[in-house]
């Protein structure tokens, strides 16, 4: 690939994402996750009878994979798809350009390679000639150009068409202010597609490996409508291919034979419905699946020392990382949260060790920065460890009087705000009790459903309560440091709901997105990421200013039979059975 060779100090990515988000809605954007993130935690019950696992289906010699969903996949259309489940089903039975590995890196699939033009704005995939639809047809260059301008067709709703914006016209085609013609997306060939972007994009390849990204049949859909994606019509061109579904039942995924990389180790794949996690857990127990990948919690918080006191099950536990992060933002617009040494008192004194003494935070990992551990632009020296004394002497130097703020006498009540769940409000009365017992400071806890917290936190600065801090779970689009720290940090960007402000933060950002060399990137991200969280190593050079306090970096227990091998975790898509055989 080509390598950027300068800095592009253009304003049109800041205008892009900015203009992207504010036409989806913020809201709108976060409810999508939560739709994806939090199904499970729906009041909906599968009747008990619909788990049935009938004996003959217990493990044997043949290649055959038993498994667990806790719902109905809504869509197993990529263009419409917007569940866990539905999204699982089709990284089983769709590829796309590109694919993302269980290390995070973009490689080839059905595009052999591509080419980024020196400005980065152009990129030109390769179309693979051994590549071909369930029916025998050859993938081409035109079946991206029809499934990408379907996807951006406003009459299509596809709840995921913003991540195509980076793409020249796509905005405006989607808006209706620009014919099809008129978007950056062109067939130069069977086996050459084209896309131009609006600006230098950098982590445009990440996109390409998404769901919404793969192809469908141009020629199916237009057949069979709404229909297409049912059994008898469907067209994928996957590892697998739908064999059979039985709604409220189970769905069974059979290899694909003319699979390009080579038809699968297994066979067969059974999806069967569970109602909830613990009968999920008790099924297998049963030995009658052969993996708990059905929530995306993992297994039950209150069966973990049960299962970790039983050695047999014990070997049979994995633990998966997930690349979201839970942390406290601060509402920067007024006082005390427009304090910055305030900020770091209160991100010194909170153990977040302390914090994990419950089932449900225990076994999550402590983060110190914003971006997870497994994404570029980590860094173990980014961030502030724990220190109550510190702590003490920063809020006291905070509150001596100033030419902006006279208040010398104390901080008022904090209010805290919380989306309703077991899990978050054990952990905001957690925080509550540890901010009163290391710095004195009291804080007041708000419960609110999910329609309204999102709704206030969209609108902070308009809220009819005054509101200082709020429990946040980042969930990632790509897994790329913009989507952390451009997406919820940049001062311009309308998820950034702290309100938080830094130039030279701005800038690290804005300049790192239109570089294609890693290395570059890193060194910018890293530095943004010292100026918000302080660096450990040079704290008089960056104290950090503290907009968030990050908390922990999500991950999940699931179990796996001994005789599934070769599974790979993915923290971000979730399971992927293609590596996967049967070994007993």
């Amino acid at each position: 690939m080509n390598k950027l060779n300068k800095v592009f100090k253009i304003p049109v990515l800041i205008c892009l994402i900015v203009s992207f988000l504010s036409f989806v809605g913020c809201a709108q954007i976060e409810k999508i996750k939560r739709d994806i993130y939090k199904k499970e935690e729906s009041d909906k019950e599968i009747p008990l009878e619909s788990t049935k696992i009938s004996e003959e289906l217990k493990p044997e010699s043949e290649q055959i994979l038993n498994l667990c969903f806790n719902e109905e996949p809504l869509t197993i259309d990529p263009n419409l798809a917007n569940s866990r489940a539905s999204i699982n089903i089709i990284n089983q039975i769709f590829v796309g350009l590109t694919k993302l590995e269980p290390d995070l890196s973009v490689s080839p699939c059905i595009a052999e390679n591509w080419k980024i033009s020196d400005d980065g704005t152009i990129f030109t995939f390769t179309i693979r000639d051994d590549a071909y639809w369930t029916n025998g047809d050859y993938i081409t260059a035109h079946d991206f150009v029809c499934s990408w301008k379907r996807v951006l067709n406003p009459e299509t709703n596809s709840p995921y068409a913003y991540l195509f914006f980076d793409i020249e016209g796509a905005k405006e085609f989607h808006e209706g202010e620009l014919d099809s013609d008129g978007l950056g997306i062109k067939a130069k060939s069977d086996s050459e597609l084209e896309v131009k972007l609006r600006g230098p994009t950098n982590y445009f390849q990440y996109i390409t490996s998404l769901w919404v990204t793969k192809p469908v049949p141009e020629s199916v859909v237009e057949k069979h409508k709404e229909n297409w994606t049912k059994p008898e019509n469907l067209v994928t061109d996957g590892p697998f291919t739908l064999e059979n579904w039985v709604h409220d039942e189970k769905i069974v995924l059979k290899a694909n034979p003319n699979y390009f990389e080579g038809s699968p180790k297994l066979n067969t794949i059974n999806i069967f419905l569970c109602k909830d996690k613990y009968t999920e857990l008790s099924v297998y127990e049963e030995g009658k699946i052969d993996g708990t990948w059905g929530w995306q919690s993992g297994i039950p918080s209150d069966k973990l020392e049960e299962i970790i006191s039983d050695p047999l099950i014990k070997s049979q536990l994995l633990t998966e990382p997930r690349l979201s992060t839970y942390y406290i933002g601060f509402n920067i617009r007024h006082e005390p949260g427009n304090n910055p040494l305030i900020r770091k008192a209160i991100a010194l004194a909170i153990n977040k060790n302390e914090l994990k003494n419950n089932i449900f935070w225990k076994n999550q990992t402590v983060a110190n920065q914003f971006i997870p551990p497994q994404v570029l632009g980590h860094d173990e020296t980014i961030g502030i460890d724990f220190d109550v004394e510190k702590a003490k002497k920063i809020l006291v130097e905070a509150l001596q009087p100033t030419e902006e703020s006279s208040n010398n006498k104390g901080i008022k009540t904090l209010q805290l705000i919380y989306e309703k769940s077991v899990k978050n409000e054990i952990l905001v009365k957690s925080i509550k009790s540890i901010l009163s017992k290391n710095l004195n400071l009291e804080v007041d806890l708000i419960e609110m459903d999910s329609e309204t917290y999102f709704d206030t936190i969209h609108d902070i600065y308009g809220s009819t309560i005054v509101i200082d801090m709020y429990l946040m779970e980042k969930i990632p689009d790509y897994p790329h440091p913009s989507n952390w720290l451009f997406i919820d940090l940049h001062s311009k960007s309308p998820l950034n709901y702290s309100g938080w402000k830094n130039d030279e933060f701005d800038e690290l950002i804005t300049n790192a997105v239109l570089f294609d060399d890693l290395d570059k990137q890193v060194e910018l991200y890293k530095k943004a990421s010292k100026i918000a969280f302080g660096d450990k190593n040079d704290e008089d050079r960056y104290p950090g200013e503290f907009p968030i306090i990050p908390l922990f970096y999500n991950s999940r227990n699931i179990l796996i039979k001994p005789w599934v091998k070769g599974y790979q975790s993915n923290p971000f898509i979730g399971p992927y059975f293609y590596t996967i055989w049967i070994e007993k």
